[in-house]
Formats: C-alpha cells, structure tokens, sequence
C-alpha cells in the first residue's frame, strides 16, 4: 500500500492534533451549553410558573446548539483551514 493512500483514508485534509483537540472542546462545550441553557431556562420557567420539565429541555437543546456552532465555526472552520 502506498503512503499517499495511507494518509489519505478518505479524510480531506488529514487530521491533525488541533483538529483532535477542537473537536474535544467542541464535546464539552455542547454538554456545558446544555447545561447552562437548561438551567437558566429551569430558573425561568420557575419564576413564571410554567412547566419547568419542557423549559429545561428545550432551554438545553438551544444552549448545546448555540455553543455547539460557536465553537464548531471557530474552531474547524476560522483556525483549522
């Protein structure tokens, strides 16, 4: 097997450490921007009395998609190309 054929494997480019790294940081800032979002929504939904079950979902699901993206389109997209 060539060695072109072995570092390319189907990934363009080819991965490197930061690659590895950004997209841990990227894991954990989806669990804690979940974490955030369906706290702050709890907190919310408690003071104005509505379900606090659907706030902390939906208040989890918008915090993991917001820093999910944010760290995505810093870290693969302005700093790896």
């Amino acid at each position: 097997m060539s060695q072109a054929h072995t570092r390319y494997a189907g990934i363009s480019p080819a991965p490197h450490a930061v690659h590895v790294l950004w997209a841990l940081a990227l894991l954990i800032g989806i669990v804690a921007g979940a974490a955030a979002g369906g706290f702050s929504a709890g907190f919310a939904a408690k003071r104005i009395q509505a379900p606090v079950a659907d706030f902390i979902v939906v208040g989890g699901m918008l915090g993991a998609l917001l820093l999910g993206i944010a760290i995505f389109y810093l870290g693969f997209i302005r700093r790896c190309n």
